[in-house]
């Protein structure tokens, strides 16, 4: 009579085999069985950007960001949408922003996205684009100041002596001086 394999050693066998390779990374070897790949992308985190404004209605422009935890999926964002961006190392980003970017006056929220697992947005840093005062007449003749050319809030203000308002900023109040309906 001949010997006959044995079933049982081979099936322990391949048993033992299959048991090995889960711990060698031959299946799923993730500790945490939550699909993740690797540790989470951290948090951005911004200390500057450059320049920091612009002129209402002017040229694109590249933007840097200055900062950490960049990674080669961050992305700039220009109030909430992303630019096109690109990695120059973990702590410096540039952007293109486009000339309808700063079509408008105000000030732009300027933020740093890094995808999930984990990431998260950065705080905002202002990016300042005033508005386009005209170049006032000349001060002889000059008798009302146009304080809300850009929307500001006391649009119809007097002032007792002539001024030039060459330097006039939308966003501050009126000097005392002015008589303001």
């Amino acid at each position: 009579m001949g010997t006959r394999p044995s079933y049982a050693a081979t099936a322990v066998l391949i048993l033992f085999g299959a048991a090995s390779l889960l711990g060698c990374g031959g299946a799923n070897s993730n500790s945490n069985d939550m699909g993740s790949t690797g540790p989470p992308n951290p948090v951005p985190a911004i200390q500057a950007i450059s320049p920091n404004g612009s002129q209402q209605g002017g040229p694109p422009f590249t933007l840097s960001v200055v900062g950490s935890n960049f990674i080669p999926s961050s992305a700039v964002q220009w109030n909430g949408t992303a630019l096109p961006t690109t990695l120059v190392g973990s702590t410096l980003l540039t952007a293109a922003v486009p000339a309808s970017s700063v079509a408008a006056s105000g000030p732009d929220a300027v933020t740093v996205v890094n995808p999930t697992p984990g990431g998260g947005a950065s705080s905002a840093l202002s990016l300042a684009v005033p508005c386009v005062i005209p170049p006032p007449a000349p001060a002889a003749s000059q008798t009302q100041a146009r304080v809300g050319a850009c929307g500001c809030a006391r649009p119809n203000c007097s002032i007792p002596r002539a001024r030039s308002f060459a330097n006039a900023w939308c966003a501050i109040s009126p000097p005392r001086d002015f008589v303001c309906n």
